[in-house]
């Protein structure tokens, strides 16, 4: 007998790919062995490596698949404000990009799920274009009730949030709330709430009322009072303090438990660590090379630890900042073993470096030759400069599956 299928959308882009990830995870960590789970991850401008992270998360019963959505969205006038940017829009297309099925759910990527969402797929939605739940307004910092009525033409009671939705994909066509949306997107006025403020105009008295549970908004103000849920099934993180910026706030807790499986938590960690952490960042130059670099290193490149096995021996390619970086924060993560750091200029930089007392000595790479290895990861940020790098590896006789490079 052919499984239930449930179909899932998630949007980001680059920068909230390792979040989107640990949503997923928690999601699937939830799934029922009844059900067949389709995850649409909708996005503009994914990297391929970052596509190849979150499809990877696919199981048995699980699909991921990241979709350029476009051409979807070429008639939209989108806009970025307060901490949403314009990837929330995204979602206003699925019913258009995923019309085959009767029914979609939306998620937001900074949630945490804790139950199946098979459940919440299955909730009759009454003809409804929408099934939500509807916003605690009087704990919105930024709402009020003046806003809601006077521009949104809503009462408080009214207003709902987009963070979780299931969609009624043949209701939301034939009643053109895509191209109402967009009308609405275009005229210029840019809402507080981004696409929310737009659905609940264009959606007013057409949205099922889901339970709280499905949406257990974590605010910043007054947040004693919301937690009298002892059971949230999907618990959602709706403003600018993140459990990845802010590890202390209510719920965090969840949210590092999935992390930390996740092949996500050391680039969280790290970039935790560049943004909010900067004494521990100083103590850490310190404590293991604070005069390697004179500034600090660039955090475009982050070590591909989902290509390296954990206890893995490596050799390191290139000791500049990236390099640098990257020597500096295995010593803490220890997520591998560095047994030989090379560059091409390995005498000069040790002779540079004969003085510093935390010198560590860099060796050429025709020391590979000679070294049991299981990994050369290449610290190089250059595309131009890599491809020379991994000819002249092929050169020394180095495996292409044991180069690695993001």
């Amino acid at each position: 007998m052919k499984k239930p299928i449930i179909p899932i959308v998630f949007s980001t882009d680059e920068n909230y790919v390792p979040y989107c990830g640990v949503a997923i995870s928690s999601l699937i960590q939830h799934t029922s062995q009844d059900n067949e789970y389709e995850i649409y991850v909708f996005h503009i401008h994914l990297s391929e490596y970052s596509i190849h992270r979150l499809e990877s998360l696919s199981n048995f019963n699980v699909r991921v698949k990241c979709v350029n959505v476009s051409k979807f969205l070429t008639n939209f006038r989108l806009y970025s404000i307060n901490h949403l940017t314009e990837v929330a829009f995204y979602r206003i297309v699925i019913p258009d990009v995923l019309h085959q099925y009767p029914r979609v759910v939306y998620l937001d990527c900074d949630i945490i799920v804790l139950s199946d969402i098979g459940k919440l797929y299955k909730i009759n939605l009454h003809n409804n274009v929408l099934g939500a739940v509807y916003a605690d307004i009087n704990e919105l910092d930024s709402f009020s009730k003046d806003y809601a009525e006077s521009i949104l033409g809503i009462t408080v009671e009214e207003y709902f949030g987009s963070g979780v939705m299931i969609f009624n994909t043949k209701q939301f066509i034939q009643e053109k709330i895509k191209e109402k949306c967009v009308e609405i997107i275009n005229n210029g006025h840019k809402y507080e709430n981004a696409d929310q403020c737009v659905l609940n105009i264009v959606c007013k008295n057409k949205v099922e009322k889901l339970q709280k549970e499905w949406n257990f908004a974590i605010y910043k103000k007054s947040r004693a009072n919301t937690f009298n849920n002892p059971s949230p099934k999907i618990i959602h993180y709706i403003t600018s303090e993140k459990p990845w910026r802010y590890p202390n706030i209510p719920y965090a807790k969840e949210f590092w438990q999935v992390a930390r499986n996740t092949i996500f938590y050391h680039e969280i960690l790290l970039k935790h660590i560049d943004c909010n952490v900067d004494t521990f960042e100083i103590n850490l130059y310190k404590e293991y090379g604070n005069d390697l670099t004179k500034e600090k290193p660039p955090i475009t490149y982050v070590f591909p630890y989902d290509l390296v096995h954990k206890d893995s021996q490596v050799i390191l390619y290139g000791a500049g900042s990236i390099g640098q970086r990257i020597f500096i924060n295995e010593k803490v993560n220890k997520h591998c073993e560095i047994i030989m750091w090379v560059d091409k200029q390995s005498k000069q930089k040790n002779e540079d470096n004969k003085n510093n007392e935390n010198n560590t000595h860099l060796s050429s790479p025709k020391g590979i030759i000679k070294t049991v290895y299981d990994y050369v990861v290449i610290a190089v940020g250059s595309e131009h400069i890599v491809d020379s790098i991994k000819q002249d590896l092929k050169d020394l006789g180095v495996p292409k599956e044991k180069i690695i490079w993001q």
